[in-house]
């Protein structure tokens, strides 16, 4: 499958509203919680507004494609002040760890670039592709590999999130373990 990466402003930012919308992100309910990177020391954590998606157990918040948007997984509703772990994190400018992009039939991908540790540099992105067995494409510029997260005209993008996000977590664990 071919893709081509969008980089202009305006496509980004009607992607990102397209993605919030497919997960319903402002229906639901936010808590105000803490949230740490798995490495983070106890005492560095900031406190957002998350969502929680009951159904496929996992939170997130979603502000805008240019500053970090979280993921992590939970299995019951987060309640005010707890702390929470970051599973993804990523961004949507060009060139950073969040991609959208469009299909050869028009349809929007919403993409990861594998950068699971924050620094592209870093042994983790080479690990993730090494173990990585969810969808994947290649395309950009420099025919790089981005894993699919969700593709926003499924009927379960939700699921495709969730689905991801437990991929990630699988790597993260093997990569502790070495």
């Amino acid at each position: 499958m071919a893709i081509k990466i969008l980089k202009k402003t305006v496509n980004i930012e009607l992607c990102h509203r397209l993605f919030k919308g497919r997960l319903n992100y402002d229906n639901y309910e936010k808590y105000h919680i803490r949230v740490r990177h798995r490495h983070d020391q106890p005492d560095n954590k900031d406190y957002e507004n998350v969502v929680w998606v009951e159904k496929y157990g996992f939170w997130m918040y979603m502000p805008d494609p240019w500053h970090r948007n979280v993921f992590g997984l939970r299995e019951e509703m987060p309640s005010a002040w707890e702390s929470e772990t970051v599973v993804c994190d990523m961004d949507f400018n060009p060139g950073q760890a969040g991609a959208f992009a469009r299909d050869d039939y028009g349809g929007i991908l919403v993409l990861h670039s594998g950068d699971i540790n924050g620094d592209s540099l870093t042994e983790g992105k080479s690990f993730f592709w090494q173990h990585y067995k969810g969808p994947k494409v290649v395309g950009g510029d420099q025919n790089a590999s981005f894993a699919i997260i969700a593709h926003l005209g499924a009927l379960d993008v939700a699921g495709q999130v969730r689905a991801f996000l437990e991929e990630v977590v699988r790597i993260e664990v093997a990569l502790d373990k070495r």
